[in-house]
């Protein structure tokens, strides 16, 4: 839906000596008056919660069947070993859950593009030196995998353009902590390409943007020693990861714009448990911006997104032990004091994603340990 005005409410004229009249408008954006406006956080719709068949592991909200809605699948484990089930956008909610056909090792399934084609196609590691890409079809459903040989047993992977050719490039992590890149020579066509050592890092984790601005992918890697930065050379190799942000012990990372000056920026947790936002300057350089105090809120889930459609990236946190998320808006050169947003139970995993097409982001929290899932529908 697209985006309306701002909202007259009232236009008093009061005379002034020796002119004509001047105008004192009062603006006023009411959730669930059917406008998306910018500046609004609007989650107070009735909750719908969906049971979990499988032992979950994993959520991931995506357009699997490109139509335009956000689906939710949830990865996990059954008796006969990994699994899943999806439910595709109905509208007004989502349907029926469905088995898409998922298996393999790792119930920590990678959504991304291999094959050129409209569809989300999902990544699943193996126990062994391979991977399963299982190619997405129209209905949401999962054509038999491809099997992709790689160099290690993987921990972590991605499908990420690495060399600016339009096709996306995997990525892995492997169990001895190097990261290998198979290249894409054509859509779901891979050849080996460069090594990138990093077993004195101790690597946790990492991300894949452009942080300087000249359209290759570069590293940000969670290390033992903090937050690093590797720049892409273009051929899937990267530098050797240098020490950005003087972040102390990071947990969890986000990679985005967050602040809406087409930069990319960081937000990470550091050893005090804070969340730290780290600016980026464009050439690949990143230093701190802002912190946010925590006051107490457990160690949750923790993403970015633009819940209020201004433009930037706001900032969501679950609490483990509190049924609750908390949502702090960035603000020109600050965050906006938070905002708590009811759940049904405390969340393992959050994802955010257009589920009903009226243009606001829904939210979707998941409860592991009661096996159900929560959706709250934006009420703009």
């Amino acid at each position: 839906m697209p985006r309306r005005a701002a909202l007259v409410a009232l236009a008093l004229a009061l005379p002034l000596a020796g002119s004509g009249c001047a105008d004192e408008r009062v603006v006023v954006n009411l959730c669930d008056d059917g406008y998306l406006d910018p500046d609004q956080v609007c989650l107070g719709g009735a909750p719908r919660s969906y049971p979990i068949a499988v032992d979950p592991v994993a959520l991931r909200a995506a357009d699997f069947d490109s139509d335009g809605l956000a689906d939710v699948l949830v990865a996990g484990l059954s008796p006969a070993g990994v699994a899943g089930e999806l439910r595709l956008s109905a509208g007004a909610g989502l349907g029926e859950a469905y088995d898409p056909g998922l298996h393999g090792c790792s119930a920590h399934p990678v959504t991304g593009d291999g094959d050129g084609d409209p569809y989300v196609d999902l990544l699943v590691a193996t126990c062994e030196p391979q991977l399963l890409l299982f190619h997405g079809d129209s209905d949401g459903r999962f054509r038999d995998p491809e099997l992709l040989p790689i160099a290690a047993t993987p921990r972590i992977a991605a499908l990420v353009d690495l060399d600016a050719d339009g096709d996306d490039d995997l990525v892995v992590l492997g169990d001895d902590d190097a990261l290998y890149v198979q290249l894409a020579d054509a859509p779901g066509v891979y050849t080996p390409g460069p090594t990138t050592a990093l077993t004195s890092l101790g690597p946790q984790g990492f991300a894949l943007h452009d942080a300087d601005g000249d359209r290759v992918a570069d590293l940000v890697l969670i290390a033992t020693d903090g937050l690093r930065y590797g720049r892409g050379r273009g051929d899937g190799g990267f530098d050797a990861p240098a020490p950005v942000g003087g972040v102390e012990r990071p947990t969890g990372l986000s990679a985005g714009d967050i602040d809406g000056d087409g930069r990319l920026d960081l937000v990470t947790r550091d050893g005090s448990g804070d969340l730290l936002f780290l600016r980026g300057d464009g050439a690949g350089g990143f230093a701190e911006a802002g912190r946010i105090d925590l006051e107490g809120r457990g160690v949750g889930p923790m993403l970015t997104a633009d819940l209020d459609a201004d433009g930037d990236r706001d900032v969501l946190v679950g609490d483990p032990d509190a049924a609750e998320m908390t949502v702090w808006r960035r603000r020109s050169d600050d965050f906006a004091p938070p905002i708590t947003v009811a759940l049904e139970a405390p969340a393992d995993q959050l994802a955010v994603g257009d589920i009903n097409g009226d243009g606001a982001l829904d939210l979707v929290a998941a409860t592991f340990a009661e096996r159900t899932f929560t959706v709250l529908l934006a009420n703009p």
